[in-house]
């Protein structure tokens, strides 16, 4: 399943959010997905997207809506989720309580013959005093930081 997948009220599967993640001037499609087992993962938080040419062009100017822009500095929209881990059974159960260990095992340490499960389950706190979860911002909190920094400026300049 992709983490920008649209489902009707019954839950059933109707499409794709993103129309597209790479727009130039002979191209416009989707190039990039975010993958995962809907059985052991659930979706819990998704990076803003836009969908329309309108939201890439929010300046209105020529070509706006072109990648790479002022606004959106790369040819490939950012997309990026955060995903929860789902426990069905006793195994499962014993995976979850096992990957808090993987990950906070010092670097140090002689580990033979273990490979860390590539997911962090969601009772792992974001900010691990060991250092398995390095200290610098997510994409959330990027994009929150730079949603924040546009309110303020845009309040800036409407006062003035």
């Amino acid at each position: 399943e992709s983490s920008y997948a649209m489902r009707d009220e019954n839950g059933v599967l109707i499409g794709e959010r993103l129309p597209f993640t790479n727009v130039t001037f002979d191209f416009v499609d989707a190039l990039d997905y975010i993958m995962f087992d809907s059985t052991h993962f659930r979706p819990t938080e998704r990076l803003y997207v836009p969908t329309s040419f309108k939201e890439l062009n929010a300046r209105d100017v020529a070509n706006g809506h072109l990648l790479p822009s002022i606004d959106w500095p790369s040819d490939h929209l950012a997309i990026g989720a955060q995903l929860e881990f789902i426990s069905n059974d006793e195994d499962e159960q014993q995976v979850e309580n096992n990957v808090s260990s993987l990950f906070c095992e010092s670097i140090s340490s002689n580990v033979v013959n273990k490979t860390p499960i590539p997911t962090i389950p969601s009772s792992h706190p974001p900010r691990c005093a060991c250092g398995c979860v390095p200290n610098i911002l997510s994409m959330f909190e990027m994009a929150e930081l730079r949603k924040q920094a546009r309110l303020k400026a845009a309040a800036e300049s409407n006062a003035s």
